[in-house]
C-alpha cells in the first residue's frame, strides 16, 4: 500500500504501513526541521512542528479514512 495523504477538517492525515516516518512540513519556506517518528502497528503519532497526523494502516481509526468515498452520500 502506498501512503495515503488526506486533508481532514483542515489537518493533514497520512495513512501508512511504515513503522518509521519522517516529516519536514513540506517543501521550501513552509517546511520545518526534519522530525523522525516511530509508529507501532495499530498506532498513531503526530508531528510536533506542524501537527501532521500519521496513522498506521492497521489502526482501527485508519479504517474510517480508507473507506471509498460514496458520491451519493
Amino acid at each position: 500500500m502506498k501512503d495515503l495523504f488526506l486533508s481532514v477538517e483542515g489537518r493533514e492525515v497520512v495513512i501508512t504501513e511504515a513503522l518509521y516516518v519522517r516529516c519536514d512540513g513540506g517543501d521550501g519556506s513552509m517546511g520545518h526541521p526534519l522530525e523522525f517518528m516511530t509508529l507501532e502497528k495499530g498506532g498513531e503519532t503526530m508531528c510536533k512542528y506542524c501537527g501532521r497526523h500519521y496513522i498506521h494502516a492497521s489502526a482501527p481509526t485508519a479504517d474510517k479514512f480508507k473507506q471509498p468515498l460514496d458520491p451519493a452520500a
